[in-house]
């Protein structure tokens, strides 16, 4: 792996050097801002908790809630996600069925005139623990809906549910990615380091709620898995809830693997790597990075960013 990263980095100097003539942040149109980090604002971590105004479930029956949108591999193609039902907490549980909801997005170009329908799968993750202390979990329904043959740099409304219950959310809406291009680079935010369980876990949440509610209703989000996302249970399954609540491109990427997948913005091929899985040189992700990178056409994406959790 060590090997490959250095080429990748390699690769990127050279082609910096190559195509100088390609705008950089730093070149405008305006100077990218860095904040000195002040240790005085570190305080104690403070859990949120699910009974919170700001987090509790504000929706009944099978109304869909916790929506969002996830890219696919390339601008054409987009995820939509959401949860119906409610969690449940205890010792004895059953897990609702995810076949008793249908999963669709009606979508279009007109907010009125949801023309077009996808459908998708829905499941449901236990997170059962081996210790006798900790009671267990079962999730609401999650719902993943594939949409294809969208146009790029194109506003889409959309709504998600289930239209026999009836239970269909409001209508939201997204643009598409641009085409692959030298040119063509969409406005883009990375947000580093882990999202909870911080000490400004609840300023995080009133910042969020305050200023952008449906942020995850808009704007694409990509996410990489850290180590509270292990989550360690019976029979050591790790990263389950993580891999339930996300849709990824991993199936379009041929990585076949949540934890390890790939993706073009305009001109960029991002690849998310996984540290908390095998990447030696015999591993599964290994292989497919190597094939990956061999398949990425610098003249349609020149520039390569790789993301991975621990420094």
């Amino acid at each position: 792996m060590a090997s490959i990263l250095q080429i990748l980095a390699f690769s990127l100097l050279l082609f910096s050097l190559s195509y100088a003539e390609i705008p950089t942040t730093l070149d405008g149109p305006f100077k990218p801002i860095t904040v000195h980090f002040d240790k005085g604002l570190r305080g104690n971590a403070v859990d949120l908790p699910d009974t919170d105004p700001r987090v509790r479930r504000c929706v009944s029956g099978f109304e869909p809630e916790q929506i969002s949108v996830s890219l696919s591999y390339d601008y054409d193609s987009v995820w939509i996600s959401w949860m119906t039902g409610d969690y449940q907490i205890g010792y004895d549980i059953k897990p609702l069925n995810p076949q008793t909801v249908n999963s669709f997005v009606h979508y279009g170009k007109l907010q009125y005139s949801l023309t077009h329908e996808a459908t998708g799968y829905s499941l449901v993750y236990n997170q059962l623990y081996p210790f006798e202390s900790l009671q267990n979990y079962t999730s609401g329904i999650i719902h993943h809906v594939r949409l294809t043959g969208l146009e790029p740099s194109t506003l889409y409304y959309y709504r998600c549910g289930d239209l026999y219950i009836p239970a269909m959310s409001g209508i939201y809406s997204f643009r598409t990615m641009p085409v692959p291009g030298l040119k063509n680079y969409p406005e883009r935010t990375a947000i580093v380091g882990d999202l909870g369980l911080t000490y400004n876990t609840t300023t995080t949440v009133d910042h969020i709620t305050s200023h952008k509610p449906d942020l995850l209703l808009l704007v694409p989000i990509m996410v990489v898995e850290g180590n509270h996302e292990l989550e360690e249970q019976a029979e050591n399954q790790t990263f389950v809830a993580y891999s339930s609540r996300f849709a990824f491109p991993s199936e379009e990427s041929q990585s076949m693997s949540a934890l390890y997948c790939a993706f073009n913005t305009g001109g960029i091929h991002f690849i998310i790597l996984g540290a908390y899985t095998a990447y030696d040189e015999s591993a599964s992700q290994y292989k497919w990075l190597e094939r990956d990178l061999a398949n990425v056409d610098r003249s349609v994406t020149p520039w390569l960013i790789a993301a991975w959790h621990p420094p």
